[in-house]
């Protein structure tokens, strides 16, 4: 698969919550039949996201699970979630949609056909190292101020 667009979702200073952003793109990519892999800087980050998926609107629904070990993820039912939280390399299955919450460039993420960064202020130059990267790797970038 190859990556078909990078989308950076630039929060304003008044809107900073970057796991808000990434629940509610990953509701919309889970409704368009998207698999995702939503990529955590850390496992106590993976645990937060997997609370805020259930709950960060009301009425929603989004199925998914911790990918905290390859070796959990040896079961089928694994196979059908259609969203995936960790911090390790992303299952082949799960190599649709990345969302990086991670504080660094995402390993592997050519085999993605779409990758979105999310940036607020306290990753603001981070972000831009990562924007340089990709753009250097000859891909072209959208950019979503929100």
């Amino acid at each position: 698969m190859l990556v078909t667009g990078i989308d950076f979702y630039v929060l304003e200073k008044t809107r900073s919550d970057r796991q808000l952003v990434a629940c509610q793109i990953c509701e919309k990519a889970y409704k368009h039949k998207h698999r995702v892999y939503l990529l955590a800087g850390s496992e106590e980050e993976i645990s937060q996201l997997d609370d805020r998926l259930w709950s960060f609107r009301a009425g929603s629904f989004v199925p998914h699970a911790p990918f905290l070990k390859a070796e959990d993820f040896q079961s089928e039912a694994n196979c059908d979630v259609p969203v995936l939280i960790g911090h390790l390399p992303a299952p082949e299955s799960h190599q649709d949609v990345l969302i990086n919450l991670g504080n660094h460039f995402p390993e592997g993420y050519q085999c993605f056909s779409r990758v979105i960064e999310i940036i607020d202020d306290s990753i603001r130059e981070a972000g831009r190292q990562r924007f340089r990267l990709y753009k250097n790797d000859g891909f072209s970038i959208k950019t979503h101020k929100i």
